[in-house]
């Protein structure tokens, strides 16, 4: 099962998915996750399992992108041939409807594709879709859809609509695109760590991750070279009180390898003290002669010129009161380094940024 969207958002083509793999299982699979580490009890002795981590969001060329799900096996198989098609002649929105419609593999297995082409010949981009659902959010108009989570993602979508954004700096559509879909996959990353082995989403067979891929400068593109930041903070009557980041995850990519380090980390005495920590290799969906192995993970920092952050806002009494995102690209110095020191993660924060992020809490907070 999984979680796919395509739609535009200010006319920027967006392509979204996220990375779970289930499957039936006679035994318990030792599987990780990068939110909760070990996920054997997700499904306990159900006769169903986490398998692993895949990429769904596949970039076919620069002027293909799609997201799949259902058959694995069927899904690679298509996706392989259709990047050999796109060697011999341009593809075109209508070409890749006849293949997948056709192929038989997907006709005995099941899979179902999301997606857009860039067609040369009219420099136009168009969708196509096969076994999906479309969706009239009321915040991004048209969606494709379709996996175990696309009520999830209906509803996330929507959210945004009663939502107060608010830009600062120079803003464009494909900034506009990735705030929106690196803030969709940070509620669900902190629902999923909130929820532990008994997450909604994993129980619904959708999540361990998310990617995102954007037409930008003329061609289709991962996101990468991003942390997600997890926080917790208390709205008082006195005011917000922000904790430390207890969840840090980063994503890159080693040529078209995904790379997933995170951790998760406790707060002694000012010092993120870490608890577990997971990297993942995850490979593209298809053949590749690229080689990655886990020393890799020794060149990947935390640090990242794309921040996403989600802070879960809780009432006094630690109950639940609403979620706040912020997502910032900087293009020089960020305002949080990290260092990595004697199993400690040292995390340091450019001058009054707590306290900016606390009172951007507190106006989004304040009534209208």
């Amino acid at each position: 099962m999984t979680a796919i969207a395509a739609f535009k958002i200010s006319e920027c083509p967006v392509v979204f998915g996220d990375l779970l793999i289930t499957g039936e299982a006679k035994t318990r699979q030792k599987a990780g996750l990068p939110t909760i580490g070990d996920a054997h009890e997700v499904f306990g002795d159900s006769g169903w399992a986490i398998k692993g981590l895949s990429q769904k969001v596949v970039i076919i060329n620069n002027n293909c992108a799609l997201a799949w799900s259902g058959s694995y096996m069927a899904a690679r198989v298509a996706i392989s041939e259709l990047r050999e098609m796109s060697n011999s002649a341009p593809l075109t929105a209508d070409g890749v409807r006849a293949f997948l419609s056709s192929h038989p593999d997907i006709i005995k297995h099941g899979a179902s594709f999301i997606g857009y082409v860039f067609e040369q010949e009219c420099r136009k981009i168009k969708q196509f879709r096969h076994d999906a659902e479309i969706y009239n959010s009321t915040t991004f108009g048209r969606m494709m859809i379709q996996g175990s989570g696309a009520g999830a993602i209906k509803e996330l979508s929507d959210m945004f609509s009663s939502t107060r954004m608010r830009e600062t700096g120079q803003v464009d559509a494909k900034k506009k695109a990735l705030s929106a879909c690196l803030a969709m996959a940070g509620m669900l990353l902190n629902a999923e760590l909130r929820g532990g082995a008994s997450a909604n989403n994993l129980h619904s067979m959708f999540g361990g991750g998310y990617e995102v891929a954007v037409f930008s400068d003329g061609a289709f593109r991962k996101v990468g070279d991003l942390t997600f930041l997890i926080w917790t903070a208390r709205s008082t009557s006195s005011g917000t009180e922000l904790t430390m980041p207890h969840m840090i995850v980063k994503q890159a990519y080693a040529g078209d390898n995904l790379l997933i380090r995170s951790v998760r980390v406790d707060n002694n005495s000012g010092q993120a003290v870490i608890l577990d920590e997971q990297c993942h290799i995850i490979k593209p969906m298809y053949e590749s002669d690229e080689y990655v192995d886990e020393n890799i993970f020794s060149e990947i920092s935390y640090n990242s010129p794309l921040l996403c952050h989600c802070v879960l806002v809780e009432d006094e009494n630690s109950k639940f009161h609403t979620i706040y995102t912020r997502v910032q690209l900087s293009t020089s110095n960020s305002p949080i380094q990290f260092n990595e020191e004697d199993e400690r993660l040292v995390i340091s924060f450019e001058q009054n940024f707590l306290q900016n992020i606390a009172r951007s809490l507190q106006e989004a907070l304040s009534p209208s």
